[in-house]
């Protein structure tokens, strides 16, 4: 029984070594509206989109699914100088516009996302610096699964 015990803990242990868990950040489309996004990356590669991934839709209502759809090029203005992307997304829907595949940024100086602006019928919402990091919200995981939210949402009400 104990190296039953032991071997099991082993497994655990280089399993948990060895997750590297993914980080989406999205925003939630929860008016009768479309909304337009446009947001900023940060960083210095030429390609803007190699550092936060092509933008992404799902239903809202299926957002926790991890079944994301990549926009085509035609679904979004990407402005390389700029290095600004923008979207329009109906209602009901959630917009994946980063996805980080090594650690969660632990602060606003280390998100790759600079500024988040949202137009919709309910106004104008424009976040910058820290405003933008902090205003994702971190959506629980069932207590069953194991290691940190890895899900960041904002909703546009």
């Amino acid at each position: 029984m104990r190296h039953i015990f032991l071997a099991l803990l082993l497994l655990f242990a280089s399993m948990s070594a060895a997750c590297q868990f993914v980080y989406d950040f999205v925003v939630i489309n929860a008016t009768e509206q479309p909304i337009e996004i446009t947001y900023r990356i940060g960083g210095t590669n030429d390609e803007p989109l190699a550092e936060t991934g092509r933008p992404a839709v799902l239903a809202a209502s299926e957002v926790s699914s991890g079944e994301w759809r990549e926009l085509s090029l035609t679904q979004y203005v990407l402005d390389k100088e700029k290095r600004t992307v923008k979207v329009s997304i109906p209602t009901g829907t959630a917009l994946r516009i980063y996805q980080g595949r090594e650690s969660e940024p632990r602060s606003a100086t280390d998100f790759i996302i600079k500024e988040v602006s949202i137009r919709g019928a309910n106004g104008e919402l424009v976040l910058k610096g820290d405003q933008v990091y902090k205003s994702f919200i971190a959506v629980p995981k069932p207590f069953f699964s194991f290691g940190p939210s890895t899900l960041m949402t904002l909703t546009y009400k």
